[in-house]
Order: structure tokens, then sequence, then C-alpha cells
């Protein structure tokens, strides 16, 4: 993208493309560690734990750039127009709470976390699903003509989720049928 950017290809509005593809990557990457559990039950993908955390980090980094290519390329770091933003588009909560969730996670990703935290690791671990939530949010709240997108994140996020919920009611019933 920077390369692309600095050789002129996304002139004369860089930030529209940039923004753009920043955010379709953190969709593909939280797309990419929702899957690794899914793929993991069958025995050719048991590897794929060890990149989980990586895609996860790959999810908030692309986060983190679509918001400083927001705050900018588009913002030109102007308060006033962020606020603006702000009261204007709504959808900018949605995307802050998911990168505010995917910070905490990413904080929280170490080894030396994982064993401070104990239990409640996996516990705070579970509000990815809430941030890819909020990144669907945030992409048909946005969107104005051209929705192919958010269609398929949708469909793709949010049958990793309904998957996360039917394997964690099976659970949720073997526990209280006890």
């Amino acid at each position: 993208m920077f390369c692309s950017l600095f050789l002129g290809r996304y002139f004369p509005d860089p930030g529209k493309l940039l923004m753009r593809l920043s955010g379709i990557w953190a969709c593909v990457f939280m797309a990419g560690a929702l899957s690794v559990m899914p793929l993991m039950t069958f025995q050719r993908f048991k590897n794929l734990a060890r990149y989980r955390r990586f895609t996860g980090l790959a999810a908030f980094f692309y986060t983190v750039l679509h918001l400083i290519i927001y705050l900018v390329l588009f913002a030109g770091l102007s308060w006033t127009w962020i606020r603006s933003d702000l009261v204007e588009k709504p959808y900018i909560y949605a995307g802050v709470l998911a990168l505010v969730i995917l910070l905490l996670l990413a904080v929280t990703s170490t080894k030396n976390m994982m064993k401070r935290l104990g239990r409640n690791w996996k516990r705070l671990h579970r509000f990815v699903y809430l941030a890819a939530l909020a990144m669907i949010a945030h992409l048909w709240w946005q969107v104005k003509s051209d929705t192919s997108l958010a269609v398929v994140f949708t469909l793709i996020l949010g049958g990793l989720l309904v998957y996360r919920l039917v394997i964690h009611s099976k659970s949720l019933r073997r526990v209280f049928s006890l």
C-alpha cells in the first residue's frame, strides 16, 4: 500500500483508496483469526493454532492503520473536522469500539499476560466476537451504494460467529443437563 502510494498510483485522492484497503485487510485478518478454531476441528489444520495470534495482531495492525489514514489523510489531524465527523458519521463509534477491543486483545496476547490473567484471559479474548460485530456494523453503517464488500464480510464473519454460538450452545447444554 505504501509503495503504491509513494509511486503515485492512488492519486488524486489517496485517502479514499487507502482507507478502503486498510479496512478490507483488517476484515480479512479478523476473518482469518476467527476461522482458525473451526478449521482446527480437521486434523490436517491443527498446526494453524500457532498462527492465530499473528492473524489477530495483523487485524489490529490494519485497524490502527485504518485509523491513522483517517486521522492524517481525511481529517488532516484537525480536531474540528474529527469532532464534526463524530456527530455526522456515527459509524465511527462502531469502528472505535472494534479498535479498543482489538487493542485490549493485542496488549494481552503475550504469553506473560496469559499467565497473569489465567482463566480470565480466555474470557477477555472472547470479546473478539464483539469486535467482529462492531466491524460488521461499521461496514454496513458507512456503505453508500456498493454493498458487495459488506455482504461478503457479513457472511464470512457472521458465519464464523454463528459457528461459535452453535459450538458454545452445545457445551452450555451439557453443563446444564448435569
